[in-house]
């Protein structure tokens, strides 16, 4: 597409060769424009954290990029050329291809693959011109095991809650039903309450500051 036609007349022949030198220019122009292109997405697609299959009609792989790799601990030559299940060898994460080449609908699932005990989010798409599917796939793993400890959290904090609240109480509920009218009674059980109330002062104390250190506020 470098070479240009040398024109010589202003006859037929030189207005097919100046026409020759138009369409080599405007070729170029589009193949440096697809060329860009292509190299963007191929960019996009090696550093991005998120896994990319494409798949044709026959469930066969025929792209796929660094993070679907990494995240299913492939190597490519384990992927392009061969079927969808043949490279990730997990059913689960096959039927969210099948039923998306079967109904033409996206689908979306989560699963759990074994033995590693990942956990998947799947995107299954289907291509518009073509009959193949391109499929996303999020390695949740890390967000699960933080949901995870963040639910034990929440539940032992309302455990320390609980067991202090309920003391309050029920001290509270043995001085109302009589046991103010015994002043040494009465003094050793606003001495507990007066202790318990220290206690939920120090967790709240305490959570505030984990709060703090969360959002980066303190070291």
């Amino acid at each position: 597409l470098d070479q240009q036609i040398r024109v010589t007349s202003s006859d037929e022949v030189g207005e097919l060769a100046r026409a020759f030198n138009r369409m080599a220019a405007k070729l170029k122009e589009m193949v440096t424009l697809i060329t860009n292109e292509r190299d963007k997405m191929a960019a996009i697609l090696s550093n991005m954290g998120d896994g990319i299959f494409a798949v044709d009609g026959n469930s066969k792989v025929t792209m796929v990029n660094q993070a679907a790799l990494r995240i299913l601990q492939l190597a490519e030559n384990e992927a392009v050329g061969r079927t969808f299940v043949e490279a990730v060898r997990d059913y689960e994460l096959d039927g969210v291809l099948q039923r998306c080449l079967a109904t033409r609908e996206q689908q979306m699932r989560t699963v759990e693959t074994s033995p590693r005990k990942q956990f998947l989010g799947v995107i299954a798409t289907p291509l518009k011109d073509e009959a193949g599917c391109l499929l996303l796939i999020q390695d949740l793993t890390e967000l699960r095991r933080l949901e995870t400890v963040r639910r034990d959290f929440v539940a032992n904090v309302s455990h320390e809650l609980r067991t202090p609240t309920a003391s309050i109480k029920a001290l509270a509920e043995t001085l109302k039903e009589g046991a103010i009218d015994d002043p040494s009674l009465a003094k050793d059980f606003l001495g507990k309450i007066n202790a318990e109330i220290d206690k939920l002062t120090q967790m709240v104390q305490e959570l505030g500051e984990l709060s703090r250190i969360e959002s980066g506020e303190a070291p």
